[in-house]
């Protein structure tokens, strides 16, 4: 082989090294590219919330090991800008305010406001009915609880917005109280003062007391002449000692009479019965007769809402007006406690048995 030839050979082998060093550089290239771009796309479903129907993800990575991240901060332009979603639910906070009443693994554990923020903010909600709330002080403004006024600062620190809490009064000074936590800059009081539903009959046919806990409304707007709602907030009798799924039909019977003077006295079709009905199944006859009334229920599939079993808690929403057409639901509870790498047992022992049921409300120009 003559030098030429070989000299030929090298430089053939050598091209080809350095090709093959070329195209080693742009693959790397490439899939450092790849994930950095799947990173940046694991961050943002962190921090994206439903306004403009981004999407329904409100926390953080769920395998990061890390407390969620709550979602960004809308600015009051964006929050009122037609077309967009806000998110509205329902919480039972076991015993909020009286931990010595709380069952098994919670008995006597009192909810850090720490927690109870940091679930509501991974929530995304910007309003959220209440459910076993013990007042723990009184005030002008009337009841009040130690742990929502701490979840009120909390909150702030947490989204960057203004929170407040409104408690209705009860028969009892030791009742377990319903209310309604919101976002100011997401949400206005039309007028602070709730309306106590008149229920007519003050007995079941069993002797108990219907409407133990009475329920309550109050009407909230998204801003000048666009979406207001009316928030009914209930909590119907449990089945302690007893089956009171009869109880609850006489119940549901009685609030279904009452929505016609409660939507004239609000000036407003658009009511929303929110709470923990205590119904044990999708089709029991408390549920049956709120359908009957004009409501719908999205938790169409029955999906639990305690951490025992049973679709409980509601978010019943007109069936017939646009601002609820989406039927959008979710019960905040396995995504939070595979953030939180919590058991159900651990969410009940520092939270509540109930998980937060939790639907979409479109904000539009105001139709009534």
């Amino acid at each position: 082989m003559s030098g030429s030839q070989r000299g030929s050979r090298v430089g053939r082998g050598m091209r080809g090294r350095g090709a093959a060093s070329i195209t080693g550089v742009v693959v790397l290239a490439a899939l450092v590219w790849l994930l950095q771009r799947a990173g940046e796309a694991e961050r943002a479903v962190g921090g994206r919330d439903t306004a403009g129907g981004r999407s329904l993800a409100s926390g953080g990575g769920l395998d990061s090991g890390r407390e969620p991240r709550a979602p960004r901060s809308l600015g009051n332009a964006e929050l009122s800008t037609p077309g967009t979603t806000r998110r509205i639910g329902s919480w039972n906070i076991e015993w909020l305010g009286s931990p010595s009443k709380r069952s098994g693994v919670g008995t006597g554990i009192a909810q850090a406001p720490e927690d109870l923020a940091a679930y509501v903010a991974f929530s995304g909600v910007s309003l959220l009915c209440l459910q076993e709330i013990v007042a723990t002080r009184d005030a002008a403004e009337g009841p009040r609880n130690d742990a929502l006024d701490a979840v009120e600062a909390e909150l702030e620190v947490r989204t960057g917005r203004d929170w407040r809490y409104e408690l209705f009064e009860g028969r009892n000074p030791d009742d377990q109280l319903l209310g309604v936590l919101w976002d100011t800059g997401a949400w206005s009081p039309v007028e602070r003062e709730s309306w106590g539903v008149r229920i007519t009959g003050g007995r079941s046919v069993s002797g108990s007391v219907l409407w133990a806990r009475r329920p309550r409304a109050m009407k909230f707007s998204a801003g000048e002449r666009l979406t207001d709602l009316v928030v009914v907030a209930v909590h119907m009798k449990a089945d302690f000692d007893g089956d009171f799924a009869e109880h609850r039909r006489e119940e549901a019977e009685a609030l279904a009479r009452a929505l016609p003077e409660a939507r004239k006295a609000m000036h407003d079709d658009d009511l929303v019965v929110m709470g923990d009905t205590n119904c044990t199944g999708k089709n029991e006859r408390a549920i049956t007769a709120l359908r009957s009334a004009g409501l719908f229920d999205p938790n169409t599939k029955g999906e639990r809402t305690h951490w025992r079993g049973g679709a409980m808690d509601k978010t019943l929403v007109p069936a017939d007006q646009p601002e609820f057409a989406g039927h959008r639901f979710e019960v905040m509870s396995d995504r939070y406690l595979e953030a939180r790498r919590w058991s159900p047992e651990e969410f009940k022992r520092r939270l509540s048995d109930h998980y937060m049921v939790v639907t979409e409300v479109r904000v539009m120009r105001d139709d009534d």
